[in-house]
């Protein structure tokens, strides 16, 4: 889950969806990495989900200023899928983008 704030339209956001995707797809393809987590199955990438929100005192207002939006953005994962798997999933995507989390 990514949590933030501002327009869905902006370059920042996209970019926040690409990491959520990199991420699934690094654990969905860990077997032909080399590494089998424990209960592992084929399986197909969730879809990403979103939950929006405004604070109070903007819900209040006549028109709606999308950079003033409160977001969830998330992709869900299968049960087998711990913490071991997820720092392995950060490192592969640090590896291959070349960036830090």
């Amino acid at each position: 889950m990514i949590k933030g704030k501002g327009n869905p339209n902006e370059h920042e956001f996209a970019e926040k969806i690409g990491v959520l995707y990199s991420l699934a797809y690094a654990v969905r393809m860990m077997p032909k990495q080399g590494y089998t987590p424990t209960g592992y199955f084929e399986y197909t990438v969730y879809p990403l989900e979103g939950i929006w929100d405004l604070k109070e005192e903007r819900k209040k207002l006549d028109t709606l200023n999308k950079n003033e939006l409160l977001y969830t953005i998330m992709i869900r994962q299968p049960d087998f899928v711990t913490k071991e798997i997820v720092d392995r999933a950060f490192e592969h995507v640090e590896k291959r983008n070349r960036i830090h989390f």
